[in-house]
């Protein structure tokens, strides 16, 4: 499943979820 929402990109699933933030020229990831 990947859902892009503004600058935001979910992707994951039941058991993960994946937080992809571009924020200008950074890139952060968080894993949940």
């Amino acid at each position: 499943m990947k859902e892009i929402i503004k600058d935001i990109y979910h992707i994951g699933d039941v058991g993960c979820s994946v937080y992809l933030i571009n924020t200008q020229s950074e890139e952060r990831l968080i894993s949940n």
